[in-house]
């Protein structure tokens, strides 16, 4: 009995995390994205101290929507999870 083929996954499209501050006073969340062939889940870390090199945990966010000018807007899901983040605080988000 032969073993199973190795499951091949396509390269990640996802890249940096931009946070844009608008005119209202409050914060978007952008994240640069390629060409996309598949559902990419979005994970994400409460908004924690500058300080902080590592993520501990991150919750499910929902799946990325679709991407206007490369980007895909994650300003939504983050902040109803997580509330508004203050200025000095580190995000973590994590795409698969």
């Amino acid at each position: 009995m032969n073993p199973p083929d190795p499951v091949v996954f396509t390269p990640n499209p996802t890249g940096e995390l931009f946070i844009v501050n608008d005119e209202d006073g409050g914060v978007r969340l952008l994240l640069a994205i390629g060409p996309v062939t598949e559902d990419i889940m979005l994970f994400g870390h409460a908004p924690c101290s500058a300080g902080r090199m590592k993520h501990r945990r991150v919750c499910y966010l929902g799946l990325l929507g679709t991407a206007t000018n490369g980007q895909c807007n994650i300003t939504t899901p983050y902040t109803a999870r997580y509330g508004q983040s203050s200025p000095g605080q580190k995000i973590f988000i994590v795409t698969c």
